[in-house]
């Protein structure tokens, strides 16, 4: 079994994928703020 990966196609994906994944970042590390912030019931 031999596979092929097209380096120009997964530049493409990438380019596509990249504003997204800036977004998703900003978006983890505000849940990382609020879930520090967190104080369980007891």
């Amino acid at each position: 079994m031999h596979y092929h990966i097209n380096a120009i196609k997964m530049k493409e994906v990438a380019d596509f994928i990249e504003p997204f994944r800036s977004m998703w970042d900003e978006r983890f590390n505000k849940l990382e703020t609020i879930m520090k912030k967190y104080k369980p019931k007891d």
